[in-house]
């Protein structure tokens, strides 16, 4: 199963964001009439938005301007550094459409609305694969704890006692642990915001920031004689609470792609029939414009106060943060500033930015839907740990009660089992917080929210389990002594 899903994910992935993009650039750029050699460069120069094939775009675009190739030459010599991707059938199709005499700007349309298409129908058949990963994952983590358990009475009937415990019970976590790493590099990832801006490394260090505190809390309170339990639960509040702030980064940002596209289809609109930045901004700024405002305010501002439109536009894209927005900011500049068809661009930027959209909320809905379920599992997982780790240990305790073995068994201690207790419910909330944020758009960094609160909920189940299951079985215990100590003759 993991191989024909391993294929699936492959195949999306032939066809990325940044492939659609690209194919939107150019032909923004052929609306201007600008030459194919010199859209090459341009595209050549955006680093930010085509991480993935910026050596490749580079290489060509030297290989234009320094040795005096043919595009079509170039191109049919660039499908060496791209095998199997997209971009390999782009460029063969791009260099007969050119040995053709066919015009860049009525091949590159179609292209457009192919690879619209294929992005969409690719998308989808991932979402699918990624709800089977994700009925694996799930099966295998309600089942995780009842393997635990059941090595935990195997050990002691068969006499291995805690050293055959822990070496089965390590084994289980490193099994889950590899699980879950299957499920994360699987699962494709989505960026939202821009790598390269303020607003990701804050996000980044916002994340992190809050783990060595829980971890220096958890010590010092169980140093001080405070359950463990009750110390690792208070130790995740900083950890959680450090990630919630960062994933509020992260949903603003969501925001401001939502109605982005709006607003470039609307900018665009108002540029084909004012061709100035200045004039069309002091325009929309009349219209509602919810999270944008403040940022195409401080636009125009910079406008009027002489700062050059190239730099208030960058400064603008760099506010906003995401990476649909310097993506389709860059194309729909680069149109502007060459004169090209802004009207027709900016409605197929637009198109193109809400199926993105479209999408990305299909992704959230499963993921949310995810959320709920392993959040459940989780708390299942904790209580029956508690239970079955209590019940484990009065199993041992009553078949040796007063000297008097009526099976040969090795008992478990209770130190190494309330240490692989905590170890195991520690390795499910970092496993779960991953696998439940991977399935959203978006950076890793905020998993540790997830991470935090299961780890809140999970012990305080696990706490409250233990507790309960140990007051009875004081009273079961005092029971089993008198029957078993019961004379016989």
């Amino acid at each position: 199963m993991l191989s024909r899903l391993s294929r699936v994910f492959r195949r999306g992935e032939k066809v990325g964001l940044e492939d659609v993009f690209m194919v939107a650039h150019l032909y923004a750029l052929s609306t201007a009439g600008v030459e194919r050699a010199e859209a090459l460069k341009v595209l050549s120069e955006e680093d930010g938005v085509y991480r993935a094939s910026r050596k490749v775009i580079r290489w060509a675009s030297n290989l234009l301007k320094g040795w005096g190739y043919g595009l079509a030459r170039v191109l049919s010599l660039a499908t060496r550094f791209v095998k199997g991707s997209y971009l390999e059938d782009f460029f063969i199709r791009y260099a007969q459409a050119i040995s053709s005499g066919v015009d860049s700007y009525t091949f590159l349309k179609a292209e457009l609305n192919v690879i619209r298409n294929i992005y969409q129908e690719n998308y989808n058949r991932k979402m699918e694969a990624m709800k089977l990963l994700l009925a694996l994952f799930t099966t295998f983590i309600s089942s995780f704890v009842f393997l635990i358990a059941n090595l935990a009475l195997m050990s002691m009937l068969l006499g291995g006692g805690d050293q055959l415990f822990m070496v089965s019970s390590i084994a289980m976590i490193a099994a889950l642990i590899a699980l879950t790493l299957i499920v994360i590099v699987f699962i494709p990832r989505e960026p939202i915001a821009d790598p390269q801006t303020k607003t990701m490394r804050k996000i980044r260090l916002t994340s992190l920031i809050g783990i060595p505190p829980g971890i220096a809390v958890a010590l010092v309170l169980a140093a001080a004689g405070l359950d463990p339990a009750l110390a690792i639960l208070i130790g995740g509040v900083p950890i959680a609470v450090a990630g919630r702030i960062a994933l509020r980064q992260e949903i603003r940002l969501l925001k401001y792609d939502d109605i982005f596209p709006t607003f470039l289809r609307s900018l665009g609109h108002i540029l084909s029939t004012s061709p100035n930045l200045e004039i069309a901004l002091e325009t929309i700024l009349r219209i509602p414009l919810g999270i944008l405002k403040t940022p195409v305010d401080r636009m125009y501002k910079r406008l009027k106060m002489g700062v050059p439109t190239y730099k208030s536009w960058k400064l603008f894209i760099e506010d906003i943060s995401t990476y649909i927005a310097k993506a389709t900011g860059a194309i729909f500049y680069h149109t502007f500033s060459r004169f090209g068809n802004i009207k027709e661009v900016s409605d197929y930027l637009g198109m193109i930015s809400l199926n993105i959209m479209d999408l990305r909320r299909l992704r959230i809905q499963l993921a949310k839907s995810y959320e709920a379920t392993v959040l459940i599992i989780h708390l299942l997982i904790s209580i029956v740990v508690g239970l079955i780790s209590s019940l484990v240990i009065m199993f041992g305790e009553f078949l040796s009660i007063s000297g008097y073995v009526t099976i040969p068994i090795a008992p478990l201690s209770k130190d190494i089992m309330d240490v692989l207790n905590y170890i195991t419910l520690l390795t499910a909330s970092v496993v779960n917080g991953l696998t439940a944020r991977s399935t959203f758009p978006g950076s890793l960094y905020p998993a540790t929210w997830y991470i935090g609160l299961f780890i809140i909920v999970g012990f305080a189940a696990f706490y409250g389990s233990e507790a309960a299951i140990t007051r009875f079985i004081g009273v079961f215990t005092e029971s089993a002594e008198e029957i078993v100590n019961i004379p016989t003759g």
